[in-house]
């Protein structure tokens, strides 16, 4: 987790400081509101009140910064000694307070079971699975989710294959340490930066693809299964043009098979449909009188 800066810290405080005053201002310099302090004895529309509420409110904020200053050390202490401060994610657990000795410092275990799932997905993504595939073969062996969820999603893979618990290593600002569960790692730490580069590089073909100006129906058609958007892809292998659906982010109980058609296949099928639309009688009818309006307003505007 990112801790607040010391700019937005002062920005809040001058906030804070400017609604005071201006609540000053608005009611108690203008006798609407006589407000009194019970707890210091202060009257402040006096003065000597306001003076005494001013150094007051001055060393509440003193406090307060104070408070969120130890707190930022203390977490940059926890990452520097390699626990990790965020959440822990799929495949980890915190030793709670009742499990560990007399003394001993907070840390981390493995759970074996999810584990187990963590290096088969890995293992799967080597292989040049995609994050969606990953998730839809999960979902057919029956593989609970992280966190209670009702199903896997391709987001919650990539979170997977992103954490570097995995490799011994603990997040520290944008930087990697050593963690103090080093040794129960599963992947070293050379082959996750490798993970991470994969991932940055498939991030960057996906949006290329998804940019492309040869898919006009992308993100306008639907898949008549599920409801998802189809997405266009280059079929390397023969050059052509795809579409295929992305999949059964939509529907929570039955997955959509995976099917992809020829762009040129959909495209004719869709522009055959909207030519059958365009010659019925009544849109040629609307046709008619939007244009008629259009030139109408094109005569005016000359005629100005």
């Amino acid at each position: 987790r990112s801790t607040p800066s010391n700019s937005s810290a002062a920005s809040d405080v001058y906030k804070r400081q400017l609604v005071w005053s201006e609540f000053l201002h608005a009611y108690v310099d203008t006798g609407k509101v006589r407000l009194v302090d019970l707890t210091y004895n202060l009257d402040f529309s006096s003065p000597f009140g306001r003076l005494a509420a001013d150094i007051v409110s001055k060393f509440a904020e003193f406090e307060r910064e104070m408070i969120a200053e130890n707190v930022r050390n203390a977490i940059r202490k926890r990452l520097a000694e390699g626990y990790p401060w965020s959440t822990v994610g799929y495949g980890w657990r915190r030793i709670p307070k009742s499990e560990r000795g007399p003394g001993e410092p907070p840390r981390i275990e493995p759970v074996p079971e999810e584990l187990e799932q963590v290096k088969r997905i890995i293992d799967w993504f080597r292989r040049g699975w995609g994050a969606r595939r990953i998730a839809r073969q999960l979902q057919r062996e029956g593989v609970l989710p992280p966190n209670g969820a009702k199903r896997w999603h391709r987001i919650g893979v990539r979170r997977i294959i992103e954490n570097p618990l995995h490799a011994g290593l603990v997040r520290c600002g944008d930087e990697f340490v050593r963690g103090a569960h080093f040794e129960q790692r599963i992947i070293e730490p050379e082959e996750y930066y490798e993970l991470l580069e994969e991932l940055r590089k498939r991030r960057k073909e996906n949006r290329k693809r998804t940019d492309d100006n040869l898919f006009p129906l992308w993100k306008v058609a639907r898949c008549i299964r599920c409801g998802a958007p189809i997405q266009g892809a280059h079929q390397h292998r023969y050059g052509t043009r795809m579409y295929r659906c992305r999949g059964s982010d939509f529907d929570e109980h039955e997955t959509c098979r995976p099917w992809q058609k020829s762009a040129e296949l959909v495209e004719r099928a869709v522009l055959k449909h909207i030519a059958a639309f365009a010659a019925r009688p009544e849109f040629q009818e609307l046709l008619k009188q939007t244009a008629h309006k259009h030139v109408m307003e094109i005569q005016v505007q000359r005629l100005k």
